[in-house]
């Protein structure tokens, strides 16, 4: 059994300013941060010339409104007003939001959910404290709205929980299940029917070789990825006290729904952390003092990892870079967000497609392409422009150094898709093709 005592004001304030900090770093975590929010507002409202992704082009696959109703104001009142301010100035302004937005609406919800003064501190601290809430939820992730849309929810679910059981119990007792069941199947029917071939439906139920338990593999799948979240608050989480709670019964019966639509990225289960945090138990017999100091070397690890080193470079190179016509040929990063540059006359191509020389800066993004395919691109490129290979510095050995120039580096980068671990080196560099 832990007893916990410390200053915990002290802590929580500590966590607002690591908050801010982590808020105005320049890792990057994922490309959707950039690629399913400002790259696509930016372009309709700002008219920077961006990278549109396929799921907002002609026949969208999601919807604008939430972009529009977060981030929208922002970008208006800085059209509005004729701010003149740069495309990294408008995502610390944007992430800033978020992560005021986060902290207020986090801490309200745990505050009002929670029955009493002790278990309202334990919550609010483990979320605050978490890596999940100090980076995750200040980037730019639809998983980062998603989170207060959740807790929100769940709040008034709670309200709503407490008042039902206090009613009579002949009313609680009542089978509703069979009404929810019909609907399901009438539901499932109709998309049948309207969509796909029922008849080829119902031939593959009876071709037994082609079974896969879809929902068993992505819940096993998430069960390996809950640890990545929660760390060793893992050990704390396991607990039949909460288990009859609200907090406790969302995390569960978030990780079954979740589990029947596939997905393949751990921050579709961060809304789950500030209810996981809400059923750590700490009277266990079994846990031991120490184990809580696992808690902190764990977040502050993931912190800087995530918050500060993964991707780090990308943004600050291509602000670093935005001024001048070029070339810029892309290896062994995540796909430049190429609204940072702030231009209304850019363009993003990959291997094989042709540039248009006349935008005043061409993105090539070649990904993870071998090397020698990255050789025969810059071997291949006719421009006027200066042509800059920006790859990371521990990946440039795989060039011939004499047919480069050194132009910049930035040294808080680390790329964990291509580490090597007998050379593992920090850092992103821009070299220019002589």
């Amino acid at each position: 059994m832990i007893k916990i005592n410390f200053n915990w004001r002290t802590f929580y304030l500590l966590t607002i300013v690591f908050r801010f900090v982590f808020t105005l770093s320049d890792s990057y975590i994922h490309p959707d941060e950039h690629f399913q929010s400002l790259e696509v507002l930016t372009n309709r409202i700002l008219n920077y010339s961006t990278n549109i992704p396929w799921e907002f082009q002609d026949d969208p696959a999601r919807s604008l409104a939430p972009l529009y109703f977060i981030y929208g104001p922002l970008l208006y009142f800085i059209k509005f007003f004729k701010l003149n301010l740069t495309a990294l100035q408008i995502w610390y302004i944007a992430r800033l939001q978020i992560s005021i937005l986060s902290w207020i609406i986090t801490d309200f919800c745990l505050y009002w959910m929670l029955p009493s003064k002790p278990e309202r501190i334990k919550a609010i601290f483990f979320t605050s404290t978490s890596y999940i809430t100090l980076v995750y939820q200040n980037h730019l992730f639809s998983n980062s709205i998603e989170t207060l849309l959740l807790l929100v929810t769940i709040l008034l679910i709670d309200d709503l929980r407490y008042v039902q059981e206090s009613k009579d119990q002949d009313v609680q007792n009542l089978n509703k299940n069979k009404n929810l069941f019909y609907t399901g199947v009438l539901i499932s029917l109709v998309d049948t029917i309207l969509f796909g071939n029922i008849n080829n439906v119902v031939a593959e139920a009876f071709n037994i070789s082609s079974y896969i338990i879809a929902p068993l593999n992505n819940l096993l799948y998430n069960a390996i990825n809950m640890p990545q979240i929660l760390g060793p608050g893992l050990i704390f989480f396991v607990s039949k006290s909460y288990t009859k709670t609200t907090p406790f019964l969302t995390v569960i019966s978030g990780l079954l729904f979740l589990s029947v639509i596939p997905h393949q990225e751990l921050r579709f289960l961060i809304p789950l952390l500030p209810l996981a945090c809400c059923s750590f138990d700490f009277t266990l017999k079994w846990v031991q003092p120490w184990m809580l100091y696992t808690w902190y070397i764990f977040n502050i690890f993931m912190s800087i990892l995530m918050g500060k080193l993964h991707q780090g470079g990308v943004v600050p190179v291509l602000d670093h870079i935005k001024s001048e016509a070029s070339v810029q040929v892309w290896w062994r990063t995540y796909t430049p967000p190429s609204w940072i540059l702030g231009s209304n006359s850019t363009e993003t191509t990959h291997l094989g497609e042709k540039l248009n020389d006349n935008k005043f800066i061409n993105i090539v993004d070649c990904m993870g392409a071998d090397s020698k395919e990255v050789q025969q691109i810059l071997q291949t490129i006719s421009t006027n422009k200066p042509v800059y290979l920006i790859t990371p510095i521990a990946s440039f050995k795989h060039f011939d150094e004499s047919r480069f120039s050194p132009v910049w580096n930035y040294t808080f980068h680390l790329d964990l898709d291509h580490l090597d671990f007998a050379d593992i080196q920090p850092g992103l560099g821009v070299y220019q093709l002589l």
